[in-house]
């Protein structure tokens, strides 16, 4: 911009002497308009003085993007199309001898593809739309054999024979411009089979991918390449309007999103119309409704509700759990009694309608977007039991019985081991399975006591549990005689049923056992071996 601003300070400074010249700039080119690549001829109509060196006049051929070169060449080879300026400077002559200027544009045409539609119609017609504005005037071929004829930007009708054998015609436009000489642009082609009657448009399937207030939905169909087709929907079960109206661009599935629409609170009903603009007539396709799915976690169970329009008929709801089959031909609501509480459990329900599509065989589907939940379960957790202490080695160790967990619960998280020696229980430590092994104790001098609870998957907190408390042994002797004593065992939820005196050898085998009763002291004459 700056360098156009003092290029034209320039030529306002020079202004108020041109009218004084000898001789102002005069030139023409042979041609203003043609088609790239395009050599242009300037011709000079003025005279120049030579008092300032200049013998001939300077042309620059694209002042915009050039506009300080300078040639004496009176020819320019244009290659890229543009609006290109061609300026002249000349000598004004006696007596200021000063330059002065004169200027003129010409437009270098390119050759784009024209575009164009076409729409197959019935009995044989065919729409070509031309929505191309780079030529003045347009042919078309419709290729099967009849003269080429020019054609107009807008809708250009042609009848096709529809005697047999129907093949697929291909149908070129051509462009043109009106200038000489003569300039035919590019052509484009498109191919299309003439129809004797609309085809019924085939619904593959609905499938809501987002089930919320600005939802969408797509909606999957069988085309024809070149054929018009409209997409009408309607809320629950209100009236009909139009969605979209388009051309097919190809043959095969096509998927349509339908977008911002609350998913979440209403079903769409949807159906297709193959529609014959020649003739406005129509086929409309068999109808097919979204489905609305809510997945609610109860105490122990998820409940599944879904609905769809209830105008439409389908042959079963097929009610699928984290991708796999939960329940065929299920029924709205659904008790799912097989979670596990803390587990994420994502639904989905394919209806299957009884319209079946004639390309493939299968049924029409409807399918819901994927909701998931997460499974809760709060309710009693089960005491442990039968708690075991044994001493072993230097160490304690305390068993107890995995509890019986409600079909919910798929796990114990951990569990909480407290302990006494003579003073209130506290906690102690923590296992993750139905073991402890304790070994900040002093098995010679104390017995040591455990309860035991626990917390599920659920987050249920259990209540502590009986205790248990180890054996201490203490032997004596005296005149050859070892007197055992021992604090009473506590354990078990029926208490216990005797016990057992055992001898070991030297390398801890068991070479004689001997039940005492309930009686925590035994004597017996020491074996000498």
């Amino acid at each position: 911009m700056k360098k156009y601003i003092a290029l034209l300070l320039f030529f306002l400074l020079q202004a108020p002497i041109f009218c004084f010249g000898q001789y102002s700039a005069c030139f023409t080119p042979d041609k203003t308009r043609c088609c790239a690549p395009c050599l242009v001829t300037v011709t000079s109509c003025t005279l120049s003085s030579s008092a300032v060196g200049l013998t001939d006049p300077v042309y620059t051929y694209d002042l915009v993007n050039f506009p300080a070169a300078g040639t004496q060449t009176t020819t320019h080879n244009y290659t890229i199309p543009g609006t290109y300026t061609i300026q002249q400077a000349v000598n004004s002559g006696a007596p200021l001898n000063i330059l002065v200027f004169t200027s003129t544009t010409v437009d270098i045409l390119g050759k784009p593809n024209p575009k164009f539609t076409v729409q197959a119609c019935e009995g044989g017609m065919v729409y070509v739309n031309i929505t191309d504005t780079n030529y003045d005037s347009y042919t078309i071929d419709y290729g099967d054999g009849t003269p080429v004829l020019p054609g107009i930007q807008g809708i250009n009708t042609h009848s096709y024979s529809m005697v047999p054998p129907i093949t697929p015609k291909t149908i070129t436009v051509t462009g043109q411009y009106s200038i000489l000489p003569i300039c035919t642009g590019a052509a484009a082609t498109k191919t299309i089979t003439p129809i004797q009657n609309l085809t019924t448009p085939e619904i593959v399937d609905l499938t809501v991918t987002n089930q919320s207030a600005a939802g969408t939905i797509n909606l999957r169909f069988d085309a024809i390449i070149n054929r018009q087709y409209k997409i009408e929907y309607k809320t629950n079960n209100g009236a009909y309007s139009t969605y979209s109206t388009f051309v097919a661009a190809s043959t095969g599935t096509i998927t349509q999103t339908i977008s911002g629409i609350n998913t979440q609170a209403n079903t769409y009903t949807f159906r297709m119309e193959n529609i014959d603009s020649c003739l406005e007539t129509s086929a409309s396709s068999a109808e097919i409704a979204s489905i609305i799915i809510s997945p609610t976690a109860l105490n122990g169970s998820n409940q599944v509700i879904f609905n769809s329009n209830g105008g439409l008929v389908y042959t079963n709801y097929d009610l699928y759990s984290n991708g796999s089959v939960l329940q065929t031909n299920a029924i709205s609501p659904y008790l799912d009694n097989t979670v596990k509480c803390g587990s994420d459990y994502c639904y989905q329900v394919k209806e299957t309608l009884p319209t079946v599509n004639s390309n493939t065989g299968k049924n029409h589907l409807s399918i819901s977007s994927i909701s998931c939940v997460k499974a809760a379960y709060v309710g009693a957790a089960p005491l442990l039991t039968n708690l075991n202490s044994t001493v072993i080695g230097d160490q304690t160790k305390v068993v107890w019985g995995k509890p019986v967990l409600n079909s919910a619960v798929p796990s114990v998280a951990f569990y909480t081991v407290y302990r006494k020696t003579g003073v209130p229980y506290t906690i102690h430590g923590s296992s993750n399975s139905n073991t402890y092994i304790d070994g900040i104790v002093n098995v010679s001098t104390n017995p040591y006591c455990y309860e035991v609870s626990y917390k599920d998957a659920c987050n249920n907190v259990s209540g502590i549990s009986l205790n248990t408390c180890t054996v201490n042994l203490t032997v004596t002797r005296a005149n050859e005689t070892n007197t055992l004593t021992w604090t009473p065992y506590t354990g078990y939820q029926t208490g216990i049923k005797e016990y057992v005196v055992e001898n070991l050898d030297e390398n801890g085998n068991v070479i004689l056992s001997k039940s005492v009763g309930l009686t925590t002291t035994y004597s017996e004459v020491a074996d000498p071996s």
